[in-house]
């Protein structure tokens, strides 16, 4: 994200173009699902995308991304890691994109998205159902999801209670304040996560166990009557969750992993904003 070409140890994702040209559009996962891109390669890379470029769709289980050999049908770029940033072709690629105005990412950067979308989507592939929810505001002034009496039989089951906890943080306020922000305010979320496994950086804590934990301690719920309530007091998370060896705070540590959850579940959460 910082560099033209970006460091495979920075986070999963590169939001911002990997140029880090102001002319070029920012992106999120979600933006270049089901799109068209154009490849250029290096003559001696080695990345799975590349050994794979003969092929009409890549990742079709999650980005479900084609290659083109024309500009004009690319949605955005992509650039091998070790194409150098001086290269005649990445500078010729590099003028045709902000010209075309698309983003242009690093094939590490699709390989990443990949996973990251592959850690929440068999969870979120579940999530066709509709469930009826009622969003209120108690006395207290605290925020409730009511679900519909036929959705009563989910909380009882295992499996049933984790789609009832998606549709929750897909209606969350964190998580909405993401699907309202700019992609700038995502920046300091993203540089406290890393992959394999999908963690907070320093930590063991992983992104899953991170949601876990918020929705145990945010979201309080009346079993008979489907009501959940969020009351969350930050303070008193980071004292009871608090490690004097972790870097992040875990307020903080939860807004990166809803974070994640948004941008994994983008379209989802935006389809339930209030009109």
């Amino acid at each position: 994200m910082a560099s033209n070409l970006q460091s495979p140890k920075s986070f999963c994702l590169s939001m911002s173009s990997s140029s880090n040209d102001t002319w070029l559009p920012k992106w999120t996962p979600h933006s270049i699902k089901d799109k068209a891109f154009y490849h250029l390669t290096s003559s001696n890379s080695t990345s799975c995308l590349t050994r794979a470029v003969r092929q009409t769709k890549l990742y079709p289980e999650t980005l479900n991304i084609r290659v083109v050999t024309n500009m004009t049908q690319a949605a955005f770029v992509a650039v091998d890691d070790d194409v150098g940033v001086s290269d005649d072709a990445y500078l010729d690629i590099l003028q045709k994109a902000r010209a075309k105005h698309i983003p242009l990412l690093k094939t590490s950067d699709l390989e990443r998205a990949h996973r990251l979308f592959h850690s929440f989507d068999q969870l979120s592939s579940q999530i066709e159902k509709k469930f009826t929810v009622k969003e209120a505001y108690d006395s207290g002034g605290c925020f409730t999801l009511t679900f519909g009496r036929r959705d009563l039989r989910y909380m009882k089951d295992p499996d049933g209670i984790e789609l009832v906890y998606h549709e929750i943080l897909l209606r969350d306020p964190i998580v909405r304040q993401f699907a309202r922000s700019s992609i700038d305010y995502w920046e300091r979320y993203r540089a406290v996560i890393r992959t394999e496994p999908l963690r907070i950086v320093n930590t063991r804590w992983k992104i899953t166990n991170v949601l876990d934990d918020y929705l145990a301690e945010a979201w309080g719920n009346s079993a008979t009557h489907g009501t959940f309530i969020r009351e969350w007091d930050e303070d008193e998370f980071n004292k009871d969750y608090e490690n004097p060896s972790d870097t992040v705070k875990p307020t903080e540590a939860v807004r990166a992993a809803l974070w994640v959850f948004y941008v994994t579940n983008e379209k989802s959460v935006k389809d339930r904003l209030p009109t």
